[in-house]
């Protein structure tokens, strides 16, 4: 099993990630999303997903961020949108899957 956290869960490439998750939900659980807005969208994923730790930059900046990156049952990382600052803050600490 794999414990993801997903940052950006709510754009085009955060939405394809959840889709991969939903189709194995014996291989990958979400343990924490994160989005700029605390939206309609994000509730309703974390509701889906049964998770417990959901972010919203614009409430917690990086401070949500830093929570996914230092979470120890959070074991690898998708990330799409994100500042340098995180970039570098993760490193080391949990694989990062980055989308482009």
């Amino acid at each position: 099993m794999i414990n993801l956290g997903v940052i950006g869960a709510t754009g085009s490439v955060g939405s394809s990630v959840m889709s991969v998750c939903e189709a194995w939900p014996d291989k990958i659980h979400v343990k924490a999303l994160a989005a700029n807005h605390m939206s309609e969208k994000l509730k309703a994923l974390a509701e889906k997903f049964s998770v417990q730790k959901v972010y919203a930059y614009e409430e917690t900046g990086e401070h949500g961020l830093e929570e996914i990156a230092c979470d120890s049952e959070i074991e690898h990382v998708a990330r799409y949108i994100c500042n340098q600052g995180f970039v570098f803050s993760i490193e080391g600490r949990k694989d990062s899957i980055t989308c482009e």
